[in-house]
């Protein structure tokens, strides 16, 4: 702006460009007032009268009903301003009356009451000395009948109160010429990356946290399910203010197409638009962001209104990468997973290799199981030991306490008393067989993860005497698993073709539906290469050794024969495990052991 600057030419008038507030809380472009304030604003939160709380509901409800038949006569304050000259002083101070004129109108004071009266219920604590003061559709329908003036000064003082604290911004206000000819041309911005939850360190209480995740679960928000990364709300708001032509460019990560909850807003996008761009980045060697992390994964992301239903993402990129990369464009039904989840790779050899691996195990029996976690290290805080005894032996592991085929890596963090572990089987309706008998194996596997790790997926057996926290997810199987059957899994789920599956659908999380994606083969005895898995990941697990050593090499060859791969499609697979391929006993002889036993696997 100021380099900008034309000499002899006075500043330009910038305030109603440049405007203050919380953009996610508030009214935007739309029929947001049309249905009235949400039952979920008098939901009781910390401090809250609870009694209190009711006697509100039961009047918004009642008053949501008459809103679907009052006349609407808010008024749509307008004001041209753009057009008017400034090249003058005289021309910016003309400027500058205009708009304070504005703010100060009739019409926008009515349509500012309205707007905070919608939105001041979810932010508002619910106690007896001020429960005469929420607001509630019985104000908003006043509102809408043009009998705004009969809202008491109390009411409307709290209401103001509450817009400052929270900073609430309502769009088609701060930017009425903006939204008179239909919204943004672009929206273009790096939101925070940050999640919707209460920190320690936070100046924020866990009231009104709790207000600020309410609010972001209705309207629109209600689009970004599971946690409420901001980059999502900030990306479901921006969808609501470009014009019909207009465009939405953000930075952000890629959680957003790869995990399951935000389901409903990948149909929103692909439903009212198209992605008209969605190239994914590698931060590696912290070459874009230097204080975020180099395994993460973000992208460059265009939303356009037009040509609905089509997608356009690329390879991922590593920084400082001159190697081509590919683009895969066309209809999401055609290119995307039935969830419409993005599956991200390096390159386009790694595509083909992922769709015949995945083709090939897929055309087994499937494995019928479900993930399930057991105890939480926080929530079950109160029922957890700092020492053994002779009733707390149950020894509670988190998740760098595994590793692959060793439960035994790292020590216990607590100690579970028997009568705890047997509620716990209770409340979250496991089976009472997998915890009975000292000859039953679980599965488990790391839920942290990163997709550039040495090795992503992280599985080994949990034998009697030890219990798992909410990071070390459980298979769960729909039956009783012979030593047999469990160890073939075992050494299934930490095999490389397994694992390389696996990386192209994680962030920082391998979470059941990820799991839930991929092949399970059901075990069969009769089939030589399941045998040579289930035996060697037995052999791997009663000696808790996780080196590459030839009896591992057997239990990747054995997947592998599973995948009807050759060996040089092996040997691609691994050399995508950029870690393992530097040490040269992997390269060298681990591979060449594995590609040899391939041999044997399929000839016997």
């Amino acid at each position: 702006w100021m380099d900008a600057i034309e000499p002899g030419k006075p500043l330009t008038f910038l305030d109603s460009h440049i405007q203050h507030g919380n953009s996610l809380i508030g009214i935007h472009p739309g029929n947001q007032l049309e249905d009235g304030i949400g039952s979920k604003a008098f939901s009781a939160k910390e401090g809250d009268d609870g009694v209190v709380c009711k006697r509100l509901s039961s009047q918004n409800t009642t008053f949501a009903k008459r809103l679907s038949i009052t006349k609407r006569l808010i008024p749509t304050p307008s004001i041209n301003i753009e057009e008017k000259d400034e090249d003058t002083l005289d021309d910016v101070r003309n400027k500058s009356r205009t708009w304070s004129q504005y703010l100060l109108s009739d019409d926008y004071q009515k349509a500012s009451l309205a707007d905070n009266i919608y939105t001041a219920p979810y932010f508002s604590r619910k106690e007896r000395n001020n429960e005469p003061w929420i607001p509630t559709n019985a104000h908003l329908d006043l509102c809408f009948s043009g009998d705004s003036d009969e809202i008491s000064d109390k009411l409307i003082e709290h209401i103001k109160r509450t817009c400052l604290e929270f900073n609430f911004f309502h769009w088609e206000l701060r930017f009425p010429e903006v939204f008179s000819s239909g919204g943004f041309d672009v929206v273009l911005g790096n939101p925070p990356w940050d999640v919707v939850k209460k920190e320690e360190d936070d100046s924020l209480s866990k009231s009104e946290h709790d207000r600020l995740k309410t609010w972001f679960s209705v309207g629109i928000y209600e689009l970004a399910k599971g946690k409420k990364d901001l980059y999502k709300l900030f990306l479901a708001l921006s969808t609501h203010l470009i014009k019909a032509n207009g465009k939405v460019g953000l930075v952000m990560p890629v959680g957003l197409f790869i995990e399951d909850k935000p389901l409903p807003l990948r149909k929103h996008l692909l439903s009212t638009g198209s992605i008209e761009k969605l190239d994914v980045y590698q931060n590696n060697r912290h070459g874009y962001f230097g204080s975020v992390h180099a395994s993460t994964l973000f992208c460059a992301f265009i939303y356009s209104k037009d040509k609905r239903g089509e997608i356009n993402f690329s390879t991922i990129k590593r920084y400082g990468d001159t190697d081509p990369h590919h683009n895969f464009q066309g209809n999401a039904k055609d290119i995307l997973s039935r969830d419409l989840t993005l599956t991200l790779f390096y390159n386009k050899d790694d595509l083909k290799a992922y769709q015949k691996i995945h083709s090939s195990l897929s055309s087994y029996k499937q494995l019928r199981y479900k993930v399930s976690a057991e105890f939480h290290a926080s929530s079950d805080k109160s029922i957890l030991h700092e020492s053994p005894s002779e009733d707390n032996n149950w020894k509670l592991l988190k998740n760098d306490g595994i590793n692959q085929f060793n439960h035994k890596y790292g020590s216990p963090i607590a100690f579970i008393d028997n009568e705890a572990v047997a509620d716990k089987i209770n409340s979250k309706k496991l089976p009472r067989w997998l915890y009975c008998s000292k000859d039953i194996k679980r599965l488990v596997f790391r839920d942290i993860a990163r997709s550039d790790d040495s090795r992503t997926l992280i599985a080994c057996i949990l034998p009697y005497g030890y219990v798992s926290s909410y990071d070390i997810p459980m298979i769960l199987p729909n039956e009783n698993l012979s030593d047999e059957e469990i160890y073939f899994y075992l050494g299934y789920m930490n095999s490389l073709v397994f694992d390389f599956m696996v990386r192209p659908h994680v962030d920082k999380h391998i979470k059941g539906y990820i799991i839930n994606r991929l092949p399970i083969p059901k075990y069969d005895g009769n089939i030589p290469a399941m045998r040579a898995v289930s035996d060697n990941a037995k052999l791997l697990s009663e000696t808790q050794n996780g080196s590459y050593n030839e009896t591992r090499s057997k239990i990747d060859a054995g997947v592998a024969t599973l995948a009807n791969l050759t060996s040089s499609e092996f040997r691609l697979i691994c050399q995508s495990f950029a870690s393992l391929m530097k040490r040269e006993e992997f390269r060298t002889g681990y591979v060449d052991n594995s590609c040899n036993s391939m041999i044997s696997i399929s000839s016997s």
